[in-house]
């Protein structure tokens, strides 16, 4: 695969990795009985810092996007690792600080991004080799 066809698939496989994710915590939100449409919860006003999507989750993202194979050992590895580093950097509270039912629904979120991101990408990547280029 081209680099330009690595980026652009990339970028579209992040894409739907985060609209995965998404849905993912938007279900949450319908379940823990929010009425908000998908519009109006997806671009809700931001006031505060701590309201803000984090530049860094979202770096994050389009780099797992770039990689050819996901494995589920990675994304946890991913996730654990953000628990990790974005406190040093004043983004996330320590994991300690947060309870087990916070941790697993980020979890999940995160595994579904990392599904719907290594799936868009490897059907790409099947598409390309067919389409009779190289990898």
């Amino acid at each position: 695969m081209t680099p330009l066809a690595a980026v652009a698939g990339g970028l579209l496989a992040g894409t739907v990795g985060t609209a995965s994710m998404d849905t993912v915590r938007y279900l949450m939100h319908r379940r823990a009985g929010d009425k908000e449409s998908p519009l109006a919860w997806e671009f809700a006003p931001v006031d505060t810092w701590e309201q803000a999507p984090d530049p860094v989750q979202v770096a994050k993202r389009v780099i797992e996007g770039f990689t050819k194979r996901m494995l589920p050992g990675r994304w946890a590895a991913v996730w654990a690792t953000g628990y990790m580093v974005l406190p040093e950097a004043g983004l996330y509270k320590p994991i300690w600080e947060y309870d087990a039912k916070t941790l697993a629904s980020d979890l999940s979120a995160h595994l579904a991004y990392g599904v719907g991101t290594g799936t868009t990408f490897w059907l790409l990547a099947k598409i390309w080799q067919r389409a009779g280029r190289s990898m």
